[in-house]
């Protein structure tokens, strides 16, 4: 199975994860993502780009023409360890009593898909930090990959986004 997971800022200004989409295969991907039937367009895109099945879109990705959203965004190595923790840290301060700063805090709603991989995912070691080990879960760990990847976009956001108050015709989700 392959999973789209979107991150956004919620309303109350915490990170928020949701996956939008879910089939078998790959070859679905790229044309859900440039289908104009979707109303909302993503502002960046990611992918694993090494050991993972999605990776063999990466080629295609990049030579698509005009997409909508801008450049496709390397997620390899250290990265991805470093979305694991960002992903843990988040659950840390959504389970404190008073988090101190609301954008740490991580929701989703309730989608079985991602509560059985988030429960149910065994972590490797990469590096000094860790990740998630697909092979070895004893449910498929695909959700949890994929939400952790829109997550680290997020917070890593590769282009400046301009204000709303900048220029009155920008419209920001």
């Amino acid at each position: 199975m392959a999973y789209i997971a979107v991150a956004f800022w919620d309303t109350e200004g915490r990170r928020r994860v949701e996956i939008a989409a879910r089939r078998a295969g790959t070859e679905w991907v790229i044309p859900w993502l440039l289908s104009p039937e979707r109303g909302v367009k993503p502002e960046h895109l990611t992918l694993q780009w090494n050991g993972a099945p999605v990776s063999s879109l990466v080629t295609e990705l990049e030579q698509v023409v005009d997409p909508p959203w801008g450049d496709v965004v390397p997620w390899r190595g250290p990265d991805l360890a470093r979305a694991s923790g960002l992903m843990y840290d988040a659950m840390r301060v959504a389970v404190a009593e008073t988090p101190d700063d609301r954008r740490l805090v991580l929701t989703h709603g309730a989608q079985p898909a991602l509560d059985v991989a988030a429960t149910s995912a065994v972590v490797k070691p990469l590096g000094d930090g860790w990740v998630i080990d697909r092979k070895n879960s004893p449910q498929d760990a695909s959700p949890l990959v994929a939400a952790l990847g829109a997550d680290w976009l997020l917070n890593t956001n590769p282009t400046t986004v301009r204000s709303a108050y900048e220029d009155e015709d920008a419209f920001v989700l």
